[in-house]
């Protein structure tokens, strides 16, 4: 905002030039616009201070005229040859024959804690429905000498002329730019269900490499470890995510200052919806990992989570359901439950899994003081999180689970065994194929059915390799 002083008519032409900064050679003009002083000073319609919709005396929307909307209103009756307003206490006046009433005014509006007294407020809504300038912002034609024909672009702004005569105005409108406020989202991916398998491995059974990826606008993406061999769909990770981000509460946007290129001097302000975007992705070793779901949640409205696996369905979301039920996690806090990830094939949504998630919103201040750090590191508060169980006994069963390659080859040896075996039927070679087969306390059940199918030499040998086995089987 600039302010300065002039003599009118001697300085009655405002010139405003934009200019294109350079940082070496000198700047150059883009356009230039021409505002006439003296026009507006004595217009009719007073021009030089827009008039107020509404009359306050403190906030962001304060009265910034010299005149109060009384003294206006006076000086508008004297101009034109009307009669002087008559007020009927501080609630209603009469100008030029008509009445007006403050409650006609007011009836539909809610109180202000920085409202002005009745009588200005009454006078402000009076000069609203005469022909004066409201207060607006204005937008002008930028032009260039050298392109007359041409806009140069549009500029706005607004211009408020105060004569001195008048005694000093208004306190200057503060029209700095907001500076957004820190937060910082934490996301708990607790487990995924029925997630699709979009793969199949060597034995023809559908699986999937699961892994979950998040990230806000301007953040670096993050993802949690792998869930190898899923073979339901189910995933346990126990991870978390952590974004800081600024964030305008009056605007409702996300704030993203960056440097477009690495030769750029001043950052780059961007302001977007702070849309939070997970999915889910198969992973794979050798060729591109295979994307199976996705799910945005704008953090100003987002859908209730389902308290169950079951309850989770594409029908909670905005997107398919107008009555779907939403709330901000900015006044929510936080939010624990399952979100549907899902995939449009051929226009048409198809629910591609549930991702078990907590969402938290904390400020800068409630961050120093409950610390946390993302996946598992140290600080792990907040809450603390442990390795999946299920990981640590799949990496024990991993080399059983091996074996299943060559189990074809061993059960057809067994099944012969079953309908003619003979007295020197259990050999060595067949101990260590049980062993490789079973290695689960199933095995038992499947023993006694074939002990009793055999002669009584090979049954003893039968017991003795069930008990053999049985101890074995509890080392597991």
């Amino acid at each position: 905002m600039l302010e300065f002083k002039c003599h009118i008519p001697l300085q009655k032409d405002l010139k405003i030039v934009v200019k294109d900064y350079d940082l070496l050679t000198s700047d150059d003009p883009i356009g230039e616009t021409i505002i006439d002083l003296e026009n507006r000073y004595l217009s009719q319609y007073r021009a030089n201070c827009g008039v107020h919709s509404v009359y306050y005396t403190s906030g962001p929307c304060q009265w910034r005229d010299a005149c109060k909307p009384t003294e206006i209103l006076e000086a508008f009756c004297k101009r034109h040859r009307l009669e002087a307003p008559v007020y009927g206490g501080n609630t209603q006046v009469t100008v030029a024959g008509r009445r007006h009433t403050l409650r006609e005014y007011e009836q539909n509006k809610e109180p202000s804690p920085f409202w002005g007294p009745t009588k200005e407020r009454l006078a402000c809504y009076v000069l609203n429905r005469l022909p004066m300038v409201k207060e607006h912002i204005e937008t002008r034609i930028l032009r260039n000498k050298l392109q007359p024909a041409f806009d140069q672009g549009k500029l706005q702004c607004w211009v408020d002329i105060f004569p001195k005569s008048l005694g000093p105005p208004g306190p200057p409108v503060d029209i700095s730019a907001r500076i957004p406020k820190r937060y910082e989202l934490r996301v708990v991916i607790w487990n995924t269900t029925e997630v699709v398998l979009d793969e199949t491995n060597l034995m023809g059974e559908q699986m999937s490499d699961i892994y979950v990826k998040g990230w806000l606008p301007g953040t670096k993406k993050q993802k949690t470890d792998v869930h190898y061999r899923s073979l339901d769909g189910d995933g346990n990770f126990n991870w978390r995510f952590v974004f800081p981000f600024e964030y305008l509460p009056a605007e409702q946007v996300l704030v993203d200052k960056k440097k477009e290129h690495f030769w750029s001097l001043d950052e780059t302000e961007e302001r977007t919806q702070p849309i939070f975007t997970v999915q889910v992705w198969d992973n794979d070793f050798i060729s591109a990992d295979d994307f199976l779901g996705s799910l945005e949640l704008n953090l100003n409205c987002m859908p209730k989570p389902a308290k169950t696996s079951k309850a989770c369905k594409l029908t909670q979301l905005p997107d398919f359901n107008n009555q779907a039920k939403c709330v901000s996690l900015f006044e929510q806090k936080k939010l624990n439950g399952f979100w549907p990830v899902y995939e449009t094939v051929q226009g048409q949504p198809q629910l591609q899994g549930k991702v078990e998630m907590e969402i938290e919103i904390v400020t800068a201040k409630e961050a120093e003081e409950r610390p946390t750090a993302s996946a598992r590191d140290e600080p792990n508060m907040h809450p603390k999180l442990d390795p999946p169980k299920s990981s640590t006994r799949y990496i024990i069963l991993l080399p059983f689970k091996s074996i299943q390659v060559v189990q074809a080859y061993h059960l057809a040896e067994l099944q012969m065994a079953y309908h003619h075996c003979s007295a020197n039927t259990f050999t060595y070679r067949h101990h260590c194929s049980l062993h490789l087969l079973f290695p689960e306390r199933d095995l038992a059940c499947y023993i006694q059915r074939l002990s009793q199918a055999v002669t009584p030499n090979t049954r003893l040998q039968a017991s003795s390799l069930f008990v053999s086995l049985h101890r074995n089987v509890d080392t597991y």
